[in-house]
């Protein structure tokens, strides 16, 4: 068993009060919520997908473990243990400490990889760790975890606060009236999104990859580099943010698309799926445009969506607060242009009370469709969260080429699996093509429904004074696409 004290500065008694967690990103974050008859139905098909102890006798187990680490001395009565919702990845549950002199309650939230697998949950709290010491980011405390399965629950576990406040998509595309914000709200709150960019985005490393817990130290936190050759991992090593970049973003992308191919044929030697060398073209090509060329890597969180933000809001002021950013699970130090996906619903109100499904936030990599600010208050929010964010976030933040090379970033970490994928990977390459007027011998190479798309290629507006105009960002794009013109011709004879 292992604190986080060391690491961290945390303490065991310092926690905050409240209802979410640092859940699974498919996980609803408003815990506590469900009554004991949905518990028990919920925990018996869990229990049965994942075949684990179901919650009604697993419970026992975690007040022992509460009363192990926690509070040695808590009663039967003054502890309460809760079925929060659980994930694709960890079971989640909420245990509680209150009365006998206690102010409100002590929360926490207890994490269970449902494989029982040590790396994975290591791997989960090596970011979290990690954006303590590096960072102010609001984020939940690691109190206490286990990497073994040496302890009472027979696997590994984590410990943490339980972050106070509402999932932030049930008050923005959802347009709660219980939780209405003002303009001087949206301000704030576009201030405090647009520094927690700035603060990632100031965190940088020579190569690109995920923070790890060192196996011989857990004391210290390692990298293990992006995996780009079938075959043994990289070995994990140190962190270095003063040298330059040894794995730059022109390399990276076409190897990472062509290592998820040498996957693909390692599974199946037949396998005539080439879609993955396409996009690997489409990488290659895309470096040498220059594009790709002087990009730190830094800090990325890439869920980074209204799904995995807590804030909480004033209800005399109606002024927003952001209590935590979770679900640090995916994090790892990636080409810069990854942090800058602009969160438009800041500064277009149409976008909000819109989505009915937390999956349903904005993705900017479909770029024939965009989200400018419209009233001179909207602009102003925009504004706000450009100055904040920095000068590095409006460089990779508008431009078509970065906000496609998000998405070809996401392909070469995950692959492509399943029919959403494949569509998406289908219209990413559209766009590539429409995007650089490809000539008609190309098209052939493509999907016959590029025919018909219509688009013109958009760079959007701003009064930000480091950001071009629209008119020279527009004459900037066709001169590059004279360039890139003559290449595309010769991927088509490839």
């Amino acid at each position: 068993m292992a604190t986080a004290g060391s690491q961290s500065s945390l303490h065991q008694n310092h926690v905050q009060r409240g209802v979410a967690t640092d859940s699974d990103a498919d996980n609803d974050t408003d815990a506590g919520l469900e009554s004991d008859s949905e518990d028990s139905v919920e925990s018996e098909s869990d229990s049965v997908i994942y075949q684990v102890e179901p919650f009604v006798t697993y419970q026992d187990r975690i007040r022992t473990l509460a009363r192990e680490v926690l509070w040695k001395d808590v009663s039967d009565e003054d502890l309460v243990v809760e079925r929060l919702g659980n994930g694709s990845y960890n079971r989640v549950i909420g245990i509680a400490r209150q009365g006998n002199g206690v102010t409100g309650k002590m929360e926490y939230v207890v994490r269970i990889p449902w494989n029982h697998e040590k790396d994975d949950l290591e791997k989960d709290i090596a970011p979290l760790l990690f954006v303590k010491e590096k960072t102010q980011i609001p984020s939940p405390d690691v109190i206490v975890y286990d990497s073994t399965p040496d302890n009472v629950l027979e696997s590994p576990y984590v410990i943490q606060s339980r972050v106070p406040g509402v999932n932030a998509h049930s008050i923005i595309m959802k347009n709660d009236e219980a939780h209405k914000i003002t303009h001087d709200g949206w301000c704030k709150l576009a201030y405090d999104l647009g520094r927690v960019v700035n603060q990632m985005l100031s965190v940088h490393n020579n190569k690109p990859g995920q923070l790890v817990l060192d196996s011989s130290d857990s004391r210290n936190i390692l990298i293990a580099p992006l995996q780009t050759t079938v075959g043994d991992s990289p070995e994990a090593c140190r962190l270095d943010s003063s040298s330059q970049p040894e794995d730059t973003a022109c390399s990276l992308l076409p190897r990472l698309c062509y290592y998820q191919r040498a996957l693909d044929l390692e599974k199946d030697p037949e396998d005539t799926y080439d879609q993955m060398e396409l996009l690997a073209r489409m990488a290659t090509d895309m470096g040498e445009t220059g594009h790709l060329d002087n990009i730190p890597h830094t800090f990325c969180h890439l869920d980074f969506f209204l799904r995995n933000m807590i804030i909480s809001v004033n209800p005399f002021t109606h002024e927003p607060k952001i209590e935590g950013i979770l679900d640090w699970d995916s994090a790892l130090f990636a080409p810069a242009f990854m942090v800058c996906e602009p969160p438009a619903y800041l500064w277009n109100s149409t976008m909000r009370g819109e989505a009915e499904d937390e999956d349903q936030d904005y993705e900017d990599w479909h770029i024939d469709i965009t989200f400018d600010p419209i009233t001179e208050e909207d602009k102003k929010v925009k504004r706000i969260f450009e100055e904040a964010a920095g000068e590095e976030y409006v460089r990779f933040a508008y431009d078509p080429v970065y906000r496609l090379a998000r998405r070809l970033f996401q392909f070469g970490i995950k692959g492509i699996h399943g029919n959403v994928a494949h569509d998406e990977s289908e219209k990413l390459l559209e766009y590539w093509r429409t995007l650089n007027d490809a000539p008609k011998e190309v098209a052939s190479r493509f999907p016959e429904s590029m025919e018909s798309v219509d688009m013109e290629p958009t760079h959007q507006q701003s009064d930000h004074p480091t950001m071009e105009t629209a008119s020279d960002a527009e004459t900037g794009l066709k001169r590059w696409l004279r360039g890139v013109k003559e290449k595309l011709r010769r991927l088509s004879t490839m």
